[in-house]
């Protein structure tokens, strides 16, 4: 069976033909005549010299690479504002490929320097810069499509929605790792604009895109379904609402890793504006140094609808407004709940950290929050957070830090900004980064003999901040998630068993020694773990060991270390 797979493989591809390979001008005179020749079938690859083209393209529904042999540095498609630079109009999918070109000059209804209807090319590593549409998507314009746009400068372009890129009736492209910058919309979206539409917006970065109205660098409104994760969203401006990313008109947002820093609203929501939403989840979004000239520095929550929004593990810090609501500022029937974020060091004439309206009482829930000031709330603490440098916008924490098991693992994310498991040494930290320390517990070997015995001897480092406080050392034989909880503080990585139970009746004992002590000045201490002769059921089991710090504050567990046990 196996050889007559390969023969049929092998006789179908010979039937397809090799794809041919062309270049322009060497065999075609411009770049639509080679697409454009009925020779040129699916699969072909053009290759266009170095050179300006003035020529506006149409793919013709036509599965082929179009490509530049010096790059898009070096290599012009030129519009001449006499439509839209390249099209693709007519079914292309993924295996329709335009690579390495300066898209530039073309001037649309929709899509100035691409456009996209009921069509999903890949489109990487253009520069489309200096494009213009009269309503949408100044760069790219996306009608019905569902495109993949990665690698790719986008600057310069200008369109009454969507200065880079514009979307609507239900287009959903993967729009990943593009820089849109210096674009300009009249009304949403200088960077971006998503109307009806579920794009997914992965590790861009948006910067110094303006808007007069909304959403400086992203706006979704009118039904849209959006993704928006691990961006970078700085130095963007809107005239009126949202310096970063507004979210509007019965949408749902997904917004998660991302750096929202020294945005400009002139009105409300330096970050971010919310505002008639179906539902938004914020996780791990760094909201910092954004300005508001009137309310809502870092966010502004305006939302009159019944849907419901969610904020787990930010950091707002360092943001301002001119009038009130520095870091966040909650108007109308809003109904948020915000977990294991730090809001911080912002600054307003009112209410610098938190406003709530009280002429409209929303639901505003902050529990396990570092909130500067004090805010009620469940388990909500002030202190300082202990961050690596916010001033150079790392926010990561160090381990005196009072956050590092302060949080709830309730709505957290399961992994950080960094996307380090959370989890990790405990209780979820609160802010964006699980705090991991480098080798709080360490082993001499990592397997024991069942025949013959032998033993584990353990490292103990908590640091000199622990100097003199007692630890534990457990084990368990069932693995280290969920762990296990601690008076409802922090979460040990073992899994309660048998075997825990066992080292727990035997602290301290031959089998066991010094599992139950005192720290030295240093915060260091040694366990040894004497396996003795073990019964042949042991065979291919692991033993995971980790301690904690005993008593209050409660902030303290080791990560796992695993034995396994061999012949």
């Amino acid at each position: 069976m196996r050889s007559l797979s390969v023969c049929i493989v092998f006789f179908t591809f010979s039937l397809s033909g090799i794809a041919a390979t062309y270049h322009v001008p060497d065999d075609f005179g411009t770049i639509q005549g080679a697409i454009s020749d009925p020779g040129v079938v699916s699969g072909d690859v053009i290759i266009v010299r170095a050179g300006i083209y003035n020529e506006q393209l149409d793919f013709l529904g036509k599965a082929i690479t179009l490509t530049s042999d010096e790059g898009a540095v070096n290599t012009f498609i030129n519009g001449n504002q006499g439509g839209s630079t390249v099209s693709f109009k007519s079914w292309e999918g993924y295996d329709t490929i335009l690579e390495g070109f300066t898209i530039t000059n073309g001037l649309a209804d929709r899509g100035g320097g691409i456009y996209c209807y009921v069509s999903s090319p890949t489109i990487r590593n253009n520069v489309i810069t200096q494009n213009e549409s009269d309503y949408l998507g100044g760069g790219i314009c996306c009608i019905s499509c569902a495109p993949l746009i990665n690698d790719n400068l986008i600057e310069k372009n200008d369109s009454y929605h969507g200065g880079g890129i514009g979307m609507d009736r239900y287009s959903s492209p993967i729009i990943r790792n593009n820089t849109l910058q210096n674009n300009n919309a009249d009304w949403k979206g200088g960077g971006c604009a998503c109307l009806n539409s579920n794009p997914m917006i992965l590790d861009n970065t948006f910067y110094r895109n303006t808007c007069n109205k909304y959403g400086g660098a992203i706006c979704g409104a009118e039904g849209a379904s959006m993704m928006i994760i691990g961006n970078q969203i700085i130095h963007n401006k809107s005239k009126v609402y949202a310096g970063g990313i507004m979210c509007s008109s019965q949408s749902t947002f997904h917004i998660a890793d991302n750096l929202i820093t020294e945005n400009i609203a002139g009105i409300y929501g330096g970050g971010l504006f919310v505002r008639r939403t179906v539902s938004v989840t914020i996780q791990n979004c760094v909201i910092s140094n954004n300005l508001a000239e009137v309310n809502g520095g870092g966010i502004y929550f305006m939302i009159d609808t019944p849907g419901p929004s969610y904020m787990s593990n930010c950091v707002i810090y360092g943001n301002q407004a001119l009038n009130t609501g520095g870091g966040f500022y909650s108007k109308d029937k809003a109904s948020q709940e915000v977990t294991n974020t730090i809001i911080r060091n912002n600054s307003a004439p009112a209410s610098p950290q938190v406003y709530i309206t009280q002429h409209y009482p929303g639901q505003f829930v902050t529990k396990y929050c570092n909130v500067e000031g004090g805010m009620a709330g469940e388990c909500n603490f002030d202190d300082d957070p202990a961050f690596v440098d916010p001033a150079d916008n790392d926010f990561h924490l160090i381990r005196t830090s009072c956050c590092i098991n302060r949080g709830t693992t309730e709505g957290a994310p399961t992994r950080d900004i960094d996307g380090d498991a959370r989890p990790c040494m405990g209780s979820v930290d609160v802010g964006v980064d699980e705090f991991i320390d480098i080798h709080p517990l360490e082993a001499d070997k990592f397997e024991i003999s069942i025949s013959y015995g032998g033993t584990v001897n353990f490292t103990i480092d908590a640091g000199p901040q622990n100097g003199g406080r007692e630890y534990m050392l457990l084990g368990s034989q069932s693995g280290t998630t969920p762990g296990t909880s601690l008076y409802g503080q922090i979460t040990l990585p073992l899994n309660y068993d048998a075997f825990t139970s066992f080292v727990m009746a035997n602290l301290n004992s031959t089998i066991f020694t010094n599992f139950n002590s005192l720290l030295d000045a240093q915060g260091k201490g040694t366990a040894q773990y004497n396996a003795g002769h073990l019964p042949a059921g042991y065979l291919g089991l692991v033993s995971h060991f980790a301690y904690y710090l005993v008593g209050a504050p409660w902030d303290f567990v080791s990560n796992p270390v695993a034995v396994t046990y061999v012949n």
